[in-house]
């Protein structure tokens, strides 16, 4: 619309590649290549004066990809070493984001998003491999770069087909950002064994 000066419209990708080039050196978690699909609406609104990223926004946008590699955590290496665990604290260790490292291949990869006044929201996370699960929500500042996320994880093992999830939650800003568990379920079942 010329007039409100306001540009409205629907934008959708096939094909999209995104790979370690799109992250930040330090990051110790990437996607190390995916094909993705997306769809969204957007609003660039150039009526105001300051021009910034809070100009642009957008809703109802979904993304999906499938066969994917990320970097910065081998599930398969963590997911072998749960059946062998002698203590829950054994457990617990092997989610210690600092150890961790490898490749994990995923079979899918689907979430739902929105940015407005500099926030990315991301709801309805969803990404699996034959082993584990991962359901996320959470907010991304742009210009702070500050992150609070909600995940919850699902394993399987040989020994344990169906653990209950547990909850893995990060705050604060990506550059150093907090890491906090919620292990309560699968301690019950592992303390069991």
């Amino acid at each position: 619309n010329l007039i409100s000066k306001k540009l409205n419209g629907k934008l959708k990708t096939q094909d999209l590649l995104i790979d370690e080039s799109f992250f930040q050196p330090k990051s110790k978690f990437k996607i190390k290549k995916a094909i993705f699909s997306c769809k969204m609406d957007y609003e660039f609104d150039n009526s105001v004066k300051k021009k910034s990223l809070k100009n642009f926004s957008i809703n109802n946008g979904i993304c999906k990809s499938s066969n994917l590699v990320i970097s910065g955590i081998d599930v398969k290496n963590i997911i072998s070493k749960v059946d062998n665990i002698s203590t829950f604290q054994d457990f617990f260790n092997l989610f210690n984001l600092k150890k961790v490292g490898g490749i994990t291949q995923l079979e899918t990869i689907f979430f739902k998003f929105k940015l407005s006044n500099n926030k990315l929201s991301v709801s309805d996370f969803e990404t699996r491999n034959e082993v584990m699960r991962i359901r996320s929500s959470g907010n991304y500042n742009i210009i702070s770069k500050d992150l609070n996320a909600d995940n919850k994880i699902s394993l399987k093992t040989k020994k344990f087909p169906s653990l209950p999830h547990f909850s893995v939650f990060l705050n604060g800003n990506v550059e150093n950002y907090k890491v906090s568990y919620d292990f309560d379920k699968v301690k019950a079942v592992l303390l069991k064994k």
